[in-house]
């Protein structure tokens, strides 16, 4: 249903544009401190600013959590409605709170890391931006499988997070390309740090939000159907998912 996707994609967005908002001024403001500003001043404004972004990912993943639960229902072709989006945020809304805390230190971390930290010391410049790439690509692809199964089973956190570990682990070359595809755009920025790539990062966050979330619920439950409903949780093989995907 293109049209339920493009109004879930529009209102997903009211959610992310404090963090649009938050971003744009970020940027803009790093890009004149670039220019005029010392390095002291540079890594102040880095530590302080890269984690406020925390609170803004965790409103964010609100609107994330009502896509997946909608989305989840549509994977499943069980009978969907808009007041799905809805109904997911109600049950299901602190626990993507958790998620985007967690995804908001994360990618705190890895903007602090290419953009301020060499401010401080060159001496491990290297190190410090392989290491907060590494956690935000493993964080990234876990937290994918988090999200996905708080829509979908009833089960506790840590069983949940060791869950999205294996599964992780297991599918990695898959998820991974997944995963840095959407990559692209926000390391492009970190690299080259221009005005239009800001704003196409934007861009595609506004108008792509909900087109990602859905791709991601229809890889999490094609290894889902892979590596665990074959055989201790029948009732969801193949579940919703043409035939052709499970090859």
């Amino acid at each position: 249903n293109l049209f339920l996707v493009t109004i879930v994609s529009f209102i997903s967005v009211l959610f992310v544009l404090p963090l649009i908002g938050f971003g744009l001024v970020f940027f803009f403001n790093l890009f004149d401190l670039y220019q005029k500003g010392d390095a002291a001043t540079i890594f102040s404004f880095g530590l302080t600013n890269s984690f406020l972004l925390i609170p803004f990912f965790m409103l964010a993943a609100i609107g994330v959590c009502g896509s997946h639960s909608l989305f989840k229902r549509m994977v499943f072709a069980e009978v969907y409605r808009f007041s799905d989006f809805w109904y997911g945020i109600k049950e299901n809304w602190w626990h993507f709170l958790i998620i985007g805390f967690v995804k908001g230190l994360s990618i705190s971390l890895l903007v602090f890391g290419w953009l301020f930290y060499g401010y401080y010391t060159t001496n491990s410049l290297i190190l410090v931006r392989v290491l907060v790439t590494v956690q935000y690509f493993l964080i990234g692809m876990v937290l994918m499988f988090v999200a996905t199964q708080t829509v979908t089973y009833n089960i506790k956190i840590w069983p949940k997070i060791k869950n999205a570990i294996l599964l992780m682990i297991a599918r990695f070359f898959g998820n991974l390309l997944i995963f840095t595809l959407r990559a692209i755009p926000l390391f492009l920025l970190l690299i080259f740090q221009t005005q239009i790539l800001l704003i196409l990062l934007f861009v595609l966050v506004f108008v792509g939000g909900a087109i990602y979330s859905l791709l991601t619920v229809e890889r999490c439950f094609k290894v889902f159907d892979d590596l665990m409903h074959k055989d201790e949780l029948q009732q969801y093989y193949r579940k919703g998912l043409r035939e052709k995907t499970l090859k």
